[in-house]
């Protein structure tokens, strides 16, 4: 059985940086911290109310991961962005990707934002229109 929940600032003590390390080499190149810079980087993390980190669990163990941004906008209210959705390869393909985007963007309308927003690598495209996502816009990047 699987559990999708937000992930509080005090669980570093059953996630380890390998859990994370992980799931992040599977979506791109990770560095597998210290367990003592893993654990100051999940609490800077939770410090900030804009942050929310989500985690699927099984058997105590993370097999998914996924963040949302809230951006307190000018002119309309929040906006939230959703980073870094990853399910655990040897989880894939039990719906596991869809329940996750479907619990963040309900926790992004209960705390009042009026949109949400990502960025995917064309290929998954197609998974996040099944979920109602519109390509809209171009993505620009600038890596230093």
């Amino acid at each position: 059985m699987y559990t999708i929940r937000i992930l509080s600032r005090y669980e570093y003590s059953w996630i380890t940086t390998e859990n994370i390390h992980n799931l992040f080499s599977q979506l791109t190149d990770s560095t597998l911290l210290t367990q003592k810079e893993f654990e100051t980087w999940y609490k800077e993390i939770h410090k900030s109310p804009y942050f929310v980190l989500f985690g699927i669990t099984t058997n105590n163990t993370l097999v998914g991961i996924g963040s949302l941004w809230i951006e307190k906008k000018y002119y309309k209210g929040k906006s939230g962005h959703i980073e870094d959705i990853i399910i655990d390869k040897n989880h894939q393909n039990q719906g596991l990707g869809k329940k996750l985007i479907t619990f963040i963007t309900n926790v992004a309308k209960k705390r009042g934002c009026y949109k949400v927003q990502l960025h995917c690598k064309p290929e998954l495209q197609g998974f996040y229109e099944k979920l109602d996502f519109k390509n809209n816009t171009c993505s620009m990047q600038l890596y230093f």
